[in-house]
Order: C-alpha cells, then structure tokens, then sequence
C-alpha cells in the first residue's frame, strides 16, 4: 500500500502527531521518500544572508543541514532552522523523517547540486541534496 502525504507548516506538536500516524501503518519492509529543495538563495527568494563567496557559504549553509539530517539529530536541526532561517522549502517533512528514523540507521549523501553550477549565476540558487538511509526505524 502507499501512503502519500502533502507536508505544509506544522509546529512542533503536529509533527509528533504526523509521525505517529505515520509510524502506525509502518512495518520494516516500509520505504519513505522525502522531496525538498534546500537553500533559495538571492532576492527573488528573499534570502541573502551573505552576498560573498555565495557558493562556498551556500555549500556551507546546506552541509550544515545536511550533517544534522544525517546525525538523525532532530533537536540539532531544529536549533539550525532557528538560528539560520535557511530556506528548506521541506523542512517539516524532513523533520517527520527525523522522527520516524531510528538513531542507528546509517546513512549517506549521495548527490549534492546547486542550480547555479550549471548557468554559473550565483546571484539566484536553489540547492539540491539527495540522502539516503537503511536501518531501522523507531
């Protein structure tokens, strides 16, 4: 069977209830696919923390994210969203990921890209990273 979920703006609350409905028709055969872009950078998106280096501190802004995801460290990236307001359009589905992982599961980064590498404009970026996971969930 699938389940497939839209994942708007929830607070903290909602994203344990989320999990928890999710978790309920879970079994260890289950796959779960999480899309989000990572950082939007520059002013069509409102967001331009920095406007040196812009590649490297846009790299920089993403791996933070992306080792705590990693890290299966759901408080960590709690206390990186609130602190950097990076623009990770999906961040609420990832934090329902975070829940339902077990701390043990391994993972690993398997592609990391910037919309800019490929027209070189960094004035205007969206960043891409895929993950995965294998292991247990909770």
């Amino acid at each position: 069977s699938v389940l497939e979920c839209v994942v708007g703006q929830l607070d903290d609350q909602m994203v344990l209830k989320v999990a928890d409905v999710i978790r309920s028709v879970m079994d260890h055969e289950t796959g779960v696919v999480i899309s989000s872009d990572f950082t939007h950078y520059g002013h069509q998106f409102g967001y331009t923390p920095f406007t040196e280096n812009i590649k490297s501190n846009i790299r920089a802004l993403d791996y933070g994210a992306i080792d705590l995801i990693r890290q299966v460290d759901r408080y960590g990236f709690n206390t990186y969203l609130n602190t950097y307001k990076p623009t990770i359009c999906g961040q609420y589905a990832i934090k329902i990921l975070l829940e339902l992982l077990s701390p043990s599961v391994e993972s690993g980064l398997i592609k990391y890209k910037c919309s800019a590498e490929e027209n070189n404009d960094w004035s205007h970026s969206v960043s891409y990273a895929t993950l995965a996971f294998s292991g247990g969930w909770k």
